[in-house]
């Protein structure tokens, strides 16, 4: 049960880290849209870190689902556990 609890605590942490890193990526790429609009950076400077934003943010998405699915199992084993011992 404790290998359990672990992983558990583990993926819920790398999970809450992902979805804080979309929000920053969000407000970094707004951040590139008002400097590029304003002058302050170039449209090559605002399309490369757009890329790169975009897809960084793309990976964190696809983690962001598999962690949920995987603490959605981890969820139902420890409830299977814990029926288990309750009978």
């Amino acid at each position: 049960m404790f290998d359990i609890c672990t992983r558990f605590g583990r993926t819920e942490k790398t999970l809450k880290q992902s979805e804080k890193r979309i929000a920053e990526l969000d407000s970094l790429f707004i951040k590139f849209y008002e400097d590029n609009v304003s002058g302050k950076i170039s449209d090559a400077r605002f399309e490369m870190m757009s890329q790169r934003y975009e897809g960084e943010q793309e990976n964190l998405k696809k983690t962001v689902s598999d962690y949920q699915h995987s603490l959605n199992v981890q969820k139902r084993k420890i409830q299977i556990r814990c029926n288990s011992w309750k009978s």
